[in-house]
């Protein structure tokens, strides 16, 4: 399955948006104990992650758990500011539902 979904990923162009535009298949395809994901936004305006995580978290969960698959990660844990209060509610449900026991919700500061 792994090498099925790098390729996936490689050729669908995927790439970071951190301004780097590292390539997401490179990341997929690396042998990792925990997956981090960002879920800070730190601009100001930026809330289309936020909204993404509220209105498609079955998806999101569905391909976290997909990736954790793919770098034999233990564990998945997903970084939030907890000014995020419905976010951040909606995600901990998630988790909270997920019978693997991989998942967690880290609430960061608002920095």
């Amino acid at each position: 399955m792994r090498a099925h979904v790098v390729e996936k990923i490689k050729t669908a162009g995927v790439v970071g948006a951190g301004g780097a535009g590292f390539p997401t298949h490179v990341k997929v395809d690396a042998e990792v104990d925990t997956v981090l994901v960002n879920g800070a936004s730190c601009e100001p305006l930026l809330v289309s992650d936020l909204y993404l995580l509220k209105a498609e978290i079955e998806s999101f969960i569905a391909g976290l758990v997909t990736v954790l698959e793919c770098t034999g990660a233990k564990r998945g844990v997903i970084c939030l500011k907890g000014k995020h209060k419905n976010t951040v509610a909606v995600v901990a449900e998630a988790v909270a539902r997920d019978t693997s026991g991989r998942l967690e919700l880290f609430e960061m500061g608002d920095y």
